[in-house]
């Protein structure tokens, strides 16, 4: 079980954080703007999936993959 911090960081310190990750990897910029809402959503929904050097194939603790699981990948 991975160790728990001793205090949780700040609010703005998690945005900043988000906001490096996001600025990583693709980007495209398409014509639609609601369509560029909906690619850049679907990249931040598969960062909820990293877990340190590996990806959680779903948004819950356990660490194999389930074919199931595959949905969730499928619909990002």
């Amino acid at each position: 079980m991975p160790e728990l911090p001793a205090a949780l960081p700040s609010s703005a310190s998690v945005a900043r954080a988000w906001q490096t990750q996001t600025r990583r990897g693709l980007q495209l910029d398409l014509p639609d703007p609601s369509l560029n809402d909906a690619v850049e959503a679907n990249r931040r929904y598969m960062l909820l999936f990293h877990d340190g050097p590996d990806i959680t194939p779903g948004p819950s603790t356990y660490h194999r993959f389930w074919f199931r699981d595959a949905a969730y990948m499928l619909t990002a």
